[in-house]
């Protein structure tokens, strides 16, 4: 056997070389027992893998940058907004059916003024449909009012 092959002599007294201990007696860091498997429970309750309180992490608030409003609580909606625009879609598919398009003509002025309201309040996106809608319904209206009437004069000569 040549010197690498063999094996560093162990003190047979307990005491180590140069001040060190051997590979594998070493003590851990801080005097803690090496892990087996299992943690030293020193009075208190076992963890099971869990985090503390239930896992339940605090929520995290974010702030806006400087200079910046606060973020609002909820969205904003315009009810209004919303109602005029339901109004107006409701107006404009009973004009299109003959007996039951009467009920538009009460339907129309209503969505009208609720879409004037609703555009004074914020979000107006709803609002601002709603009133384009009933505007361009009253455009059809002239339009086949005037078709109508030029149809009957031109059939008329």
């Amino acid at each position: 056997m040549s010197e690498y092959d063999q094996l560093p002599e162990e003190p047979q007294n307990g005491s180590s070389n140069d001040g060190q201990q051997p590979y594998g007696g070493q003590q851990p860091y801080g005097g803690q027992q090496p892990y087996n498997g299992q943690q030293p429970n020193n009075g208190q309750q076992p963890n099971d893998g869990q985090q503390p309180y239930g896992g339940q992490q605090p929520p995290v608030q974010q702030y806006p940058p400087y200079g910046y409003p606060p973020y609002p609580m909820k969205p904003q909606t315009n009810t209004i907004g919303l109602v005029a625009l339901i109004c107006t879609c409701a107006s404009f598919v009973l004009s299109l059916i003959p007996i039951i398009g009467l009920i538009s003509i009460v339907l129309g002025p209503v969505s009208f003024i609720l879409s004037i309201v609703g555009v004074t309040k914020k979000p107006r996106t709803l609002a601002v449909i709603a009133l384009c809608l009933h505007l361009f319904g009253i455009l059809l209206l002239f339009f086949g009012i005037l078709g109508g009437s030029l149809l009957g004069v031109l059939s008329g000569l």
